[in-house]
């Protein structure tokens, strides 16, 4: 359901490192000057479909050695004859300057007189031409990001400002920002203000589809293709970090590589937008999370203009393509950074929020709770049929695979949701063996084979009282009298 689609005819300068790109095949055995370095360089085919560059400069001339100091005085006017020879000859025959060679991409402009900032961020954001990749406005703004992570230690946030969430930049304005040179005019005021117009009316071709329309947002200015993926939900870009629906993007999210215990190359970062186009300057639009099946080319506006599927780009910098056949759970566990969920479809469970805490029984002071850990149970109706806890135990199950290590609170509340079973550790002396982490692996069993594996692997078991699983741990085991050393 997930693969990956390369493109070539990109290569680096072998000066400078800028990462360049080719419009087609028919400039090979060209000469062209790198946009960053302006190193002469020859394109060359390498073989395989891929392309190089050679660095043509010439060579450094030789230092010319010094005259002896001590010289006679014929050989003196000898040389100052010489010289003014060849001076004479240089005005004639100095060969005229060779025009330069025509460069790959523009330049970035010249940033106008203002505030400093910090250097633009070393890679080469050119124009998308109408038959680029379909994967280049992802790649330009993957590697920006993922050098923004490596300095910072952080993914950048969501919008940028302290004022009303309608007014603030988005983080699409501080990739231009950082890759053009051009300083935001003026943070402290909303994005549309009259201060800010000459930045934000300039179009972002290098943040669009080739192909695609929608060169204006809905707000009229100019748009972007791309969104930061907050996570699963309408106010997911509001959630924690702690809260398993939350995505890497969000108003005020700050998200290191350490919040995304689901993994790099398993969670996303920027998604293709195809309707409802944001501004790329505006932030609160330039966020976009998982609420309505299905995802791609749905009700969310997701897609990158193909019809079987869309690209996206993951959060280790990579652009993979996910077909629209692709099970629904899977999607909103990569838009989830650490909801602790495989991406196998056939692992039940879903990203969702903590459970809330049951209100104190009366006479009992807030927060406080009777017992260390309160029973696991399920919301069903008050008139609710008995349960047959054999039977929902017995139930077969193909296979049941948690190869990422998980507390065991996680995995018992999965059990729950599977059986309809309340289960009560309050007999558990130490709340802390539900923490422990496990993992399981099993294939042909029931649920009450999974349920004692689980239990197992933290010193656990249980026994069935009144249609309720109840936790207990294991006793420990009594010393074999025959091996006891004789008491003297």
């Amino acid at each position: 359901m997930v693969d990956t689609r390369e493109f070539r005819f990109e290569f680096n300068c072998p000066r400078c490192t800028a990462r360049l790109r080719l419009k087609d095949r028919s400039l090979v055995g060209t000469q062209w000057a790198c946009p960053e370095c302006h190193t002469p360089l020859k394109i060359e085919d390498a073989g395989a479909g891929q392309v190089t560059a050679i660095d043509c400069s010439p060579p450094p001339k030789p230092t010319p050695s010094r005259l002896p100091v001590l010289i006679g005085p014929r050989a003196a006017g000898l040389v100052v004859a010489g010289v003014l020879v060849l001076g004479l000859a240089g005005l004639v025959f100095w060969p005229s300057p060779q025009p330069p060679l025509p460069p790959v991409a523009e330049a970035p402009a010249t940033p106008p007189p203002g505030p400093a900032v910090a250097p633009p961020v070393p890679i080469a954001p050119v124009p998308v031409a109408a038959d680029a990749p379909q994967t280049a406005p992802l790649d330009v703004v993957g590697r920006w990001l993922t050098a923004y992570r490596e300095r910072h230690g952080a993914f950048p946030v969501g919008t940028i400002g302290d004022g009303p969430l309608a007014d603030r930049f988005g983080w699409q304005a501080q990739f231009r920002e950082e890759t053009e040179g051009m300083p935001i005019p003026d943070r402290t005021q909303s994005w549309r203000s009259p201060a800010n117009e000459p930045f934000v009316r300039r179009k972002a071709t290098e943040l669009l589809f080739p192909g695609q329309e929608a060169l204006a947002s809905e707000s009229g200015y100019p748009a972007s293709h791309l969104a930061g993926m907050t996570g699963v939900g309408a106010e997911s870009a509001r959630l924690p970090k702690t809260d398993p629906r939350a995505g890497i993007f969000g108003e005020n999210r700050r998200t290191s590589r350490e919040d995304i215990r689901d993994g790099l190359s398993n969670t996303l970062l920027v998604v293709g937008v195809q309707s409802r186009s944001p501004a790329w300057a505006e932030g609160e639009a330039g966020l976009r999370g998982l609420t309505a099946e299905p995802y791609v080319n749905g009700p969310d506006g997701l897609g990158t203009g193909q019809a079987d599927g869309m690209y996206v780009l993951l959060a280790d910098g990579s652009v993979k393509f996910l077909s629209k056949d692709t099970d629904p759970k899977v999607f909103r566990r990569m838009a989830a950074m650490a909801d602790g969920l495989p991406l196998d479809p056939a692992t039940p469970g879903e990203p969702s929020p903590p459970p809330e805490a049951a209100p104190s029984p009366p006479g009992m002071a807030p927060n406080t709770k009777p017992s260390d850990d309160p029973p696991i149970m399920v919301e069903l109706a008050p008139d609710r049929p008995p349960v047959d806890v054999a039977q929902q135990l017995a139930v077969p199950i193909r296979r049941f695979r948690l190869p990422r290590p998980t507390p065991l609170r996680a995995v018992l509340r999965q059990l729950v949701e599977m059986t309809a079973v309340p289960i009560d550790p309050s007999a558990i002396q130490s709340a802390d063996r539900l923490d422990q982490l496990v993992t399981l692996d099993q294939t042909d069993v029931s649920l009450a084979e999974i349920l004692s594996a689980a239990l197992e692997q933290a010193e656990l078991t249980y026994t069935i009282e009144s249609g309720t699983l109840r936790l207990q741990a294991v006793p420990p085991a009594e010393p074999d009298k025959k091996s006891s050393p004789p008491t003297p």
